[in-house]
């Protein structure tokens, strides 16, 4: 998928606007879950579709209301597996991948 090609998908066209789009993991985690699930949340375990469970404390995990089951954000992606922070992989610690 190329984001630069989706109009809901806002993407920085500077330093201080990327900054400002992308200050933590939690906005990381949101803008990469609207990437893969543009339509809305479909569960790949048991194929549901509907608005996931969501914790405060892992932004970047989703737990299907149906099957219970959770899924990573990162999973299926290069960043599967990582310990590292969405915020440094998106790189607005001013990190660039």
């Amino acid at each position: 998928m190329d984001v630069l090609d989706r109009a809901e998908l806002a993407f920085p066209k500077s330093l201080p606007e990327f900054q400002r789009l992308f200050p933590d993991d939690a906005a990381c985690a949101g803008y990469l879950e609207k990437a893969r699930w543009a339509e809305g949340f479909i569960c790949p375990h048991c194929r549901e579709i509907g608005e996931p469970f969501r914790l405060a404390a892992r932004p970047g995990v989703l737990t299907c209301r149906k099957c219970r089951r959770q899924t990573g954000l990162m999973a299926g992606t290069v960043m599967e597996r990582s310990h590292t922070p969405l915020s440094i992989w998106f790189g607005s610690h001013g990190v660039y991948c």
